[in-house]
């Protein structure tokens, strides 16, 4: 085309129009002045205001007027076939947006041109922003063909920017991932025996508890009559058994040959 088609991320780039936030009234100004460009047979005007609305779309706090829009798309179809360039991707997206468009004025080639409707299955946006295309709300990303005006609003932020071809934001396509959780491991208390001998003093951790009598059995019987047991120091097994407030040791268990 004879005016390229700027495409700029809004995020990750720096916006031309600075902190500014643009209305539809700013994007109603742009379109006065191209139609008064055209009027004049001002290409480079015409040009100058085409420049203007791809530098200011990422400024917008609005979604994009789509009539105005649809209307400048076919002024600039005009000049596209007046400098012999391809004028069917504008008022492809023109005669999209608004199929009523008012095409008397236009040359005869302009008049009769029916643009192929779009037949790629659509694509389901994410849920955690609202987009626009072209003016309009929209949940599942359509085929792109032409020219058009992708807008975004998250969490109050808005970014857009004016496509080609179909060039939709790939970082608009996925989630905005959320930060990971941050995972709890519990561990498990270290058990530390420290036997002083049988009928002594048995510190489990940082408590002391009492040992009870100094027995030996045969883990066969421990087993069968319910009792706890684990393996201390030399193999040998503490025998132990639930008390209110802490565990108590009742004997030692010698280990047995099966």
């Amino acid at each position: 085309m004879i005016f390229s088609v700027l495409i700029a991320l809004a995020s990750g780039a720096e916006r031309p129009c600075g902190e500014a936030e643009l209305t539809a009234a700013d994007f109603s100004a742009w379109v006065e002045a191209a139609d008064s460009a055209l009027n004049h047979d001002d290409v480079l005007a015409h040009g100058q205001v085409w420049r203007q609305i791809q530098d200011g779309v990422p400024c917008m706090v609005v979604p994009v007027p789509r009539e105005e829009w649809a209307s400048f798309l076919q002024g600039l179809a005009v000049v596209d076939h007046a400098a012999g360039d391809d004028w069917q991707p504008a008022l492809t997206t023109a005669l999209l947006i608004d199929g009523e468009l008012d095409r008397s004025w236009l040359q005869p080639e302009l008049q009769a041109f029916a643009p192929l409707l779009p037949s790629t299955p659509e694509e389901a946006l994410p849920t955690d922003a609202v987009y626009y295309v072209d003016g309009k709300r929209v949940k599942t990303l359509p085929a792109l063909p032409g020219i058009h005006i992708v807008q975004r609003e998250y969490v109050g932020v808005w970014e857009g920017m004016v496509i080609d071809d179909g060039v939709f934001p790939t970082a608009w396509r996925a989630d905005v991932p959320l930060a990971p959780e941050p995972v709890t491991t519990k561990r498990k208390p270290r058990l530390g025996l420290a036997l002083a001998g049988a009928g002594g003093a048995v510190a489990f951790g940082a408590a002391s508890l009492a040992t009870g009598f100094a027995g030996v059995k045969a883990q066969r019987d421990l087993d069968r009559e319910g009792y706890a047991t684990m393996r201390g120091l030399n193999n040998t097994a503490v025998v132990l058994t639930g008390l209110s407030g802490g565990v108590a040791v009742l004997g030692f268990v010698l280990p047995t040959k099966k």
